[in-house]
């Protein structure tokens, strides 16, 4: 795939090539915002993985925008959950997103 131009990509393989880049340089800070969504479970170990090292090794600073609790509870000390664009809770990841899931039941009733 190294030949062909980037527009014949598919949604998959851009956000594996844009994950590669964006951490091949060791960022002070990595914004990742539902990129594990589309990838199988091998790129989302290897990039959670990835993702730990960054953090351990490099001090990076990562902000994990994520609907995926266990992603968020392993990659993430703290956490804030939003609803509507207003802050509901802010702490804790295990916490927080245990706030999350127990205010989704109630929502869907």
């Amino acid at each position: 795939f190294i030949h062909q131009p980037v527009k014949t990509y598919s949604s998959g393989m851009f956000v594996r090539l844009a994950f590669a880049v964006a951490t091949s340089i060791r960022p002070e800070i990595l914004i990742v915002d539902e990129a594990l969504a589309v990838g199988d479970m091998f790129f989302q170990a290897k990039s959670s993985k990835r993702m730990k090292s960054l953090i351990e090794d490099y001090g990076t600073t990562l902000l994990f925008v994520s609907h995926e609790m266990s992603a968020v509870k392993g990659l993430c000390k703290r956490a804030i959950y939003l609803r509507d664009g207003e802050m509901i809770s802010s702490g804790d990841s295990g916490t927080v997103c245990d706030m999350y899931v127990k205010d989704q039941r109630e929502r869907l009733g």
